[in-house]
């Protein structure tokens, strides 16, 4: 008895035999999502600075709303920075010389000036490292004062890697 395989015999055979080998199913959703993600796409330095800054006031919004708890949630604070691609911390404004970054050193003691001097705390967004790195920060109140903020840090790269062609056209500026 004499087998022939002709190569749509073959693929089936080679199929069968990898599902075999590999019974997880594939994420397909991932996967496309991961093609989305790595599109190429041409983004300026101020469709950047406008992605950080949309998504800084909406971590902070998401944070604020589950106050108090998120303040001390790490797992929820990770949960929703990945989202975004993002680091996010909240700092108090009692001990300004335990931040290890001087940016955000310099942003809390902006805070913690406008609290001492009852002057409105803003939102703020700097970029960092020529560009490689955005912080947005937003100051969280407390009975009358900036009690705190929160500091997110985004990477150029991750901005990059996150953002749809669809907001990019939404946030061209016509020529």
């Amino acid at each position: 008895m004499t087998i022939i395989f002709d190569m749509k015999n073959f693929g089936i055979l080679l199929l069968l035999a990898l599902t075999a080998c590999n019974p997880q199913k594939l994420d397909t959703g991932g996967m496309a999502q991961e093609m989305r993600d790595r599109q190429p796409k041409h983004v300026t330095p101020s469709q950047l600075a406008t992605l950080a800054d949309e998504w800084g006031r909406q971590l902070a919004d998401s944070f604020n709303r589950r106050l108090p708890v998120s303040r001390q949630d790490t797992a929820l604070i990770g949960k929703l920075g990945r989202q975004y691609g993002a680091e996010a911390k909240f700092m108090t404004l009692r001990d300004l010389s335990a931040q290890p970054d001087p940016k955000v050193r310099e942003v809390a003691a902006a805070y913690h000036y406008a609290a001492a001097n009852r002057l409105p705390a803003e939102p703020n967004l700097q970029k960092l490292d020529g560009g490689e790195y955005w912080l947005y920060t937003a100051p969280t109140a407390q009975s009358d004062s900036v009690g705190g903020f929160w500091a997110i840090r985004f990477s150029r790269k991750n901005i990059i890697l996150r953002v749809d062609v669809k907001t990019l056209n939404r946030l061209k500026t016509p020529e």
